[in-house]
């Protein structure tokens, strides 16, 4: 049960060229829920579609990764049964300056993944942590069914808005929220994203 906000943030613009998907990571909170609340998006002349992504596994590491490096290594597999962690699954990890950041997995054997870009400050054994969003299609496990989207007309600036409990949100506590738009044939732009934190079941 949702108790009331702690507080939120906004961002601004965020464009790519066509053909790029264009994400954004609403980074997690310890012991607060994330919450899409606003999104404002311009279309060209082609309808784009978002995708919002909640992770379907998460994990630990057992070996520190320096800035730069490429290889992790975790601690368990954090895709859900029947659907281990692989190649293009996106993942986003906790770093040693405290930011989330979005990374994409190139490889992976046993327990060491290789990412396609090089970490930017560096992973901690004792308090990184991995969250695996899979892939757009993969199925979300909390709900059984696909990552939610919602159709972005061409041609036109939409804006999705819920001030009460969001448009979109974590399935639980310090856990990020992220979202994907495809950003097919014309670029779109990305004008606005709101997100808040809320104080669920009395914990903060």
């Amino acid at each position: 049960m949702r108790t009331d906000f702690a507080f939120g943030n906004g961002e601004g613009i965020l464009t790519a060229a066509a053909g790029t998907p264009i994400r954004r990571l609403l980074p997690p909170v310890p012991n607060g829920t994330t919450r899409l609340m606003r999104l404002a998006y311009a279309a060209g002349l082609t309808a784009h579609t978002l995708t919002a992504l909640r992770p379907i596994g998460r994990t630990s590491f057992t070996a520190a990764a320096a800035a730069g490096g490429i290889v992790v290594t975790v601690a368990r597999d954090p895709g859900p049964t029947g659907n281990p962690l692989a190649a293009n699954d996106l993942l986003a990890i906790r770093e040693t300056d405290g930011i989330t950041r979005l990374y994409t997995v190139q490889s992976v054997s046993a327990l060491a993944v290789t990412l396609t870009t090089a970490l930017v400050a560096g992973e901690s054994a004792t308090s990184g942590t991995m969250w695996n969003f899979g892939i757009l299609s993969d199925t979300d496990p909390v709900i059984g069914t696909a990552h939610p989207t919602w159709t972005l007309p061409a041609s036109a600036t939409t804006t999705y808005a819920d001030d009460t409990a969001g448009v979109v949100a974590g399935h639980v506590r310090d856990s990020p929220v992220l979202l994907s738009i495809d950003n097919v044939t014309n670029a779109g732009t990305l004008r606005q994203t709101v997100v808040s934190y809320t104080r669920d079941h009395g914990v903060m």
